[in-house]
C-alpha cells in the first residue's frame, strides 16, 4: 500500500481506536441479544443481523482508517491499493465467519436444547457476510470519489500535469525523450496508464466508439460519478476484451479532476 510510513501509523492509530470502541459496542449488543433469546424462540435471526452489523462496522473502520492515512499524505487510492484493501476486507470476513462457526464455549447458532449445531444454518450466515465484501467496494469506491472531490477544492500546484513523461521509451510506435509529453492514438498517459477526458463521450449508457481509442463501456455508475466530480475530468481505461488487431474495449476506472 502506497502510504508513507508516518500515514500508515495514522491509520493503524485510527483503526486500534474505533476498534476498541466497537469491541465494547459489540459485547454489549451481544448480551442484549441474547436476553432475548428463549428455548422456544433462540432468535437466531436477531444474532444474524448482529454479527451481520458487527462486521459491517469493522469494514467501515478499515475504510475511513485508510482514508485518514491518504487524507494526510494528499494522495489517491489507486486501483492497487483498491485492490488491497479489499483483500483485507474479505480477509476480516472469513475470520469472523470462522470464529462465529467453530466458537464452542459460547456457540450462537446451537439448538437451545441439544447444543446441536442448526441445520443450513453456517451456510445462511456466510451468504450474509459475503455480501458485505461487494458493499465495501461500492462504499470505498465511493470514498475514492470523496478523496478527489477534496483534491480538486484545494489550490492545484504550479505545473502540475496528468501527461507521461518517458525517459526513452517507445509507445504505440512513438520515441519520446525526458520531459516529453506524448498524445497516442487519442489517449494520454498519466503513470503509465491510459486516460482519456470526460467529453469524448457521451452521457449515456452502452458502448460507445470513440475515434483513434476504441469502444469504451459507459455505466450509470460512471455517469454519477462524472456528474458527482463535475467539470471535464480525466478517466483512467481499463482493457476488458480485443477485437481483431485494431479495435479494443475499455472499461472506465477511476476519474481524475481536471
Amino acid at each position: 500500500m502506497k502510504l508513507s510510513p508516518e500515514a500508515k501509523a495514522r491509520a493503524d492509530a485510527v483503526m486500534g481506536r474505533e476498534n476498541y470502541k466497537q469491541a465494547l459496542w459489540g459485547e454489549q449488543e451481544h448480551r442484549r441479544v441474547k436476553a432475548l433469546a428463549t428455548n422456544e424462540n433462540p432468535r437466531f435471526n436477531e444474532m444474524v443481523d448482529y454479527h451481520v452489523e458487527r462486521t459491517r462496522r469493522a469494514y467501515k473502520m478499515i475504510i475511513d482508517a485508510y482514508m485518514e492515512g491518504y487524507r494526510m499524505d494528499g494522495t489517491l487510492i489507486d486501483d492497487e491499493d483498491r485492490q488491497e484493501i479489499i483483500m483485507e476486507i474479505a480477509a476480516l470476513v472469513d475470520r469472523r465467519f470462522h470464529d462465529i462457526t467453530t466458537r464452542e464455549a459460547n456457540p450462537d447458532f446451537r439448538h437451545p436444547l441439544t447444543r446441536a449445531k442448526i441445520p443450513n444454518m453456517d451456510e445462511y450466515l456466510k451468504s450474509q457476510l459475503d455480501r458485505l465484501v461487494g458493499e465495501a467496494l461500492l462504499e470505498l469506491d465511493v470514498a475514492r470519489t470523496d478523496l478527489m472531490i477534496e483534491q480538486r477544492k484545494q489550490p492545484e500546484a504550479s505545473g502540475s500535469s496528468y501527461a507521461l513523461h518517458v525517459h526513452g521509451d517507445v509507445i504505440g510506435g512513438a520515441q519520446v525523450g525526458p520531459n516529453n509529453t506524448q498524445n497516442i492514438t487519442g489517449i494520454h498517459f498519466r503513470n503509465g496508464k491510459p486516460h482519456i477526458r470526460w467529453s469524448q463521450l457521451r452521457p449515456e449508457v452502452g458502448d460507445q466508439r470513440v475515434s483513434e481509442i476504441g469502444d469504451i463501456q459507459v455505466t450509470e455508475e460512471d455517469i454519477a460519478r462524472a456528474q458527482e466530480i463535475g467539470g471535464n475530468p480525466w478517466v483512467e481505461l481499463h482493457e476488458v476484451n480485443t477485437f481483431g488487431t485494431f479495435v479494443r474495449k475499455y472499461a472506465l476506472g477511476l476519474f481524475t479532476p481536471e
